[in-house]
């Protein structure tokens, strides 16, 4: 496809998201709230994490006090709990792709703005410990080279947080005063949301209160003759807390019905909402699992933050991708090989190890195995979906090239967020008990669906060509020898 027919909109600065977008609030957020509720006799499940997303600290703090129950009022329970999370924020970390776009963009002199529903004292508390890395270029190799700390403060031309507009999303004020402050047109500016809200409702209650915004409430009201229809007839509403004056707004939302009409889930997209209401373009990064499909009021919805194509937006394309390959902070994964219920070499042609945790590719005669990886949850939920590669140790055979894919593989619908690695070597016979160290070195693509069987299967062997390749580079073949691979090795029995 050419520049000219892919080229969006012309924009000139972009405006960032915080929590979900940049930063992976939700792991200190679980930590805190695992600790915290256990003074009260109560087990943090996540199972409310959702519900709290994209929300200001006291419409979350409202969530968590009604549904865990708590005898205490929202006022205490914030007192409690933000000193705790105010402890916490240096550990926060950055997501994936988040750091190489904040330089990317700074390299090339793009002002950024950061718009959250946070204040403004919790924004700087988040990234004040958060610091870049800069990338020079040589024979369009990327080599990341610390030359002095690049902290995110000093990167944004504008911080401004929801305490410093009257409203904050879905009203479109805190981007519309990100612009004022830049000096440039809303029709300019790219925002970068992630913020979703999914709402459960039952179908006999007809009013439903969706967050606070300023001094208001953002309400939905259903038609009841809608209920059991998912183009149920919706008024969405503004009603300010201190009046009984109801005013109608159009946003979008999306409905989905639970089987058999027993429930109705919301869909409320305030970040997205409020940057389309700005007159802004708009790309959804969607901070929830399997709910892309909600994001049709953005301009355009990419996977994670590593798939953002600048040069559609007529920003400055990124220069690290390497024969089709983005390098990557390498991360490790590893356990033992024990027997799985398979579906590589039965369904796809492809031998492997599998389950719902992780499945390896490697044996001809159709091995079917999981990899063990117990203790490695925190590191798979840090990794956004998407077919990535590297090298696979084995611990009494060698050192093997891998491609994989994380993600809940939309084809097979996965209940549950899996690795999928297949090691690019025959094997003779199978290796169960063994240990499997993985070490993942570069990404090639986004998780995507497919129409049919033969088209996925077409795409893994593309992917597997495009890993072989790669894997030859210096740049990723001086990865085989990390100590991480070697230690798992009994003798010296690298494979050549």
């Amino acid at each position: 496809m050419s520049m000219a027919s892919s080229l969006r909109k012309l924009v000139s600065c972009v405006i960032l998201d915080l929590d979900g977008t940049l930063l992976n609030t939700d792991g200190i957020v679980s930590e805190v709230l695992k600790l915290y509720l256990v003074k009260y006799g109560k087990q943090w499940d996540g199972r409310e994490a959702h519900k709290t997303v994209g929300k200001s600290p006291l419409e979350a703090s409202a969530v968590i006090v009604e549904d865990y129950g708590l005898p205490i009022s929202i006022n205490e329970f914030v007192s409690e709990i933000t000193p705790l999370f105010n402890d916490q924020w240096h550990n926060i970390k950055a997501l994936p792709g988040a750091n190489r776009l904040i330089n990317h963009l700074r390299g090339h002199n793009v002002r950024m703005a950061l718009a959250s529903n946070s204040s403004r004292e919790i924004i700087e508390s988040k990234i004040s410990c958060q610091t870049g890395m800069l990338f020079e270029t040589s024979n369009h190799v990327p080599l990341p080279i610390r030359q002095h700390d690049l902290r995110w403060k000093e990167t944004f031309s504008v911080i401004i947080g929801g305490d410093e507009v009257t409203a904050g999303k879905p009203s479109p004020e805190i981007f519309l005063e990100a612009a004022k402050r830049l000096n440039i047109d809303p029709p300019k500016c790219l925002v970068i949301e992630d913020s979703i809200f999914l709402v459960g409702t039952r179908p006999d209650v007809g009013v439903l209160r969706l967050c606070s915004v300023g001094r208001g409430s953002i309400w939905v009201n259903y038609d009841s003759a809608g209920r059991c229809a998912t183009d149920a007839p919706l008024t969405l509403g503004w009603w300010p807390h201190d009046s009984g004056h109801w005013t109608p707004l159009t946003l979008p939302l999306r409905i989905a019905l639970a089987p058999g009409g027993a429930a109705l889930t919301i869909a409320f997209l305030p970040g997205v909402t409020a940057g389309k209401a700005a007159g802004m373009e708009v790309v959804a990064v969607p901070s929830l699992p399997k709910q892309s499909h909600v994001y049709t009021s953005a301009d355009e919805v990419i996977n994670s933050l590593l798939d953002l194509r600048p040069e559609k937006w007529g920003l400055p394309p990124f220069e690290d991708w390497v024969e089709g390959t983005l390098p990557i902070e390498p991360w490790y994964i590893g356990g033992p090989v024990i027997k799985g219920f398979g579906r590589g070499s039965k369904v796809l042609g492809i031998p492997t190890v599998g389950n719902s945790i992780a499945y390896i590719h490697g044996l001809d005669e159709g091995m079917e195995a999981n990899l063990s990886t117990e203790g490695y949850s925190t590191v798979l939920s840090d990794q956004p979906s998407g077919v990535y590669f590297g090298w696979a140790a084995l611990s009494t055979r060698g050192i093997y090239k891998m491609v994989m894919s994380i993600g809940w593989n939309p084809y097979f619908n996965n209940p549950e967020k899996t690795i999928e690695p297949w090691l690019l070597h025959d094997f003779d016979d199978d290796f169960y008990g063994e240990d499997l160290h993985l070490a993942i070195v570069g990404y090639i693509r986004p998780e995507a669906n497919f129409p049919s069987l033969e088209s996925l299967i077409e795409k893994i062997y593309e992917d597997r060509r495009i890993a072989e390749t790669a894997l030859e580079l210096p740049l990723y073949s001086k990865c085989r020898e990390d100590p991480y691979l070697k230690s798992s090795l009994n003798g010296d029995n690298s494979h050549l």
